[in-house]
Parts: structure tokens; sequence; C-alpha cells
């Protein structure tokens, strides 16, 4: 798996057969209203 920064904000990740990223948002989740657990699994996590 491979991650690249892209600014401060937004990081993208490739390389396991899926692409996609993460960015900083002003959303804040909560128990209360749900959310989501993301698991990154790889052998190479580099």
């Amino acid at each position: 798996m491979s991650f690249v920064d892209f600014w401060p904000e937004y990081t993208a990740f490739t390389n396991q057969g899926i692409d996609g990223g993460f960015y900083q948002s002003d959303f804040t989740l909560t128990t209360a209203s749900g959310s989501a657990l993301l698991v990154l699994l790889s052998d190479n996590l580099e």
C-alpha cells in the first residue's frame, strides 16, 4: 500500500486493488449519529 500527501488536508492511497483517499472535513460524527470504522490491512504498509 502506498500513501501520497497532496496537501495537508488530503492523503491518497493506492496499490491494494482499490484506490482512494482521506480528507479533513469540518463535519464531525458522533456515536449518537453513527459513524464508520475504516480498517486498512496490508502485509507491506510503508
